[in-house]
């Protein structure tokens, strides 16, 4: 009769160890609420997409969302993700990117009447004026500044600078990518900068890597520019997101007539604050970036159990 009731125990806990286990499993990947499942079981399987969820369809030429978690990516949603298109003011990632690797942040650039010349009058600079590297880098990527682009490309030669973006480009794996100036003008049919959604993440994802300093002036949605110890100007970012929501970590905004309005963010991972796991979107072409971003936004945070 012992040995009876020794061998039902046994069974008994057997059963239950099994129970627990699968019934844990189940419960994470069916229920928002658990009951079981650890930290660690619920992180192997999210962010699961929800029963039901339907893929949003934006008006974009281009877009790409996907999750950099610990070096490993998943994407959420792409469209012509590898389709060559114009990318204006988005090129100038890669222009804060050549300076930084070139150049000291306390070197000093003369403004040029060229650089005053170039189209837009972000910066408002005047001639003679002398602006140090770290400055003209705040100007170029806050006000998205093209009189700063050239201004930075003029120090090595501008035809030289626009050279070692092309590189770094290849360096990159950018296969998909041509830039020829640094500002993102396209006006010249011999001037067209191009590139593709996903070699743009690239771009981001080194960025985010190796240069820290170019995210933490994207992150800047107003500031104060002085000069020779006075205030010279008053900047503003072009991406209003930065305004609105704190998910959103830093961006770039774009607009030329052949680009259209773009836009690159990088959002923090829902209910994380894991800063090796976070999210790029990218829209290019859009009849408003603003808007398909926000749509973007709010998809992935419904659509997905974080």
């Amino acid at each position: 009769m012992e040995r009876n009731n020794w061998f039902f125990s046994i069974f008994l806990l057997i059963f239950l160890s099994v129970f627990l286990i699968f019934g844990c499993k189940e419960n994470v990947l069916g229920q928002d609420s658990l009951s079981f499942g650890s930290l660690e079981e619920i992180s192997l399987f999210r962010p699961l997409k929800k029963e039901g969820a339907k893929d949003l369809e934006l008006k974009s030429q281009s877009y790409l969302s996907v999750l950099i978690d610990h070096g490993k990516e998943k994407i959420f949603l792409e469209k012509n993700s590898d389709k060559k298109v114009y990318i204006a003011s988005l090129t100038k990632m890669m222009t804060a990117v050549i300076a930084l690797e070139n150049y000291s942040l306390e070197d000093q650039i003369a403004i040029s009447k060229k650089a005053i010349d170039t189209f837009g009058i972000a910066g408002e600079f005047r001639e003679g004026e002398i602006f140090s590297v770290k400055d003209l880098l705040y100007i170029l990527l806050v006000e998205s500044s093209n009189d700063a682009a050239e201004a930075l490309a003029e120090k090595i030669g501008r035809e030289n600078f626009v050279s070692l973006m092309n590189q770094k480009a290849q360096e990159l794996e950018m296969e998909n990518t041509v830039f020829l100036n640094p500002s993102g003008l396209d006006f010249d049919p011999k001037e067209e900068n191009q590139s593709t959604a996903r070699d743009l993440k690239k771009l981001m994802v080194y960025i985010i890597n190796n240069h820290p300093l170019i995210p933490e002036i994207l992150s800047i949605y107003e500031m104060e520019m002085y000069h020779q110890g006075q205030l010279h100007h008053k900047m503003r970012s072009t991406n209003v997101l930065l305004n609105e929501d704190s998910l959103y970590l830093w961006g770039k905004t774009g607009y030329t007539e052949k680009a259209m309005d773009c836009i690159a963010l990088v959002m923090r991972r829902p209910f994380s604050s894991d800063p090796n796991s976070y999210i790029i979107n990218i829209i290019i072409g859009a009849p408003n970036r603003f808007q398909e971003a926000r749509m973007m936004e709010q998809w992935l945070k419904e659509s997905f159990y974080w």
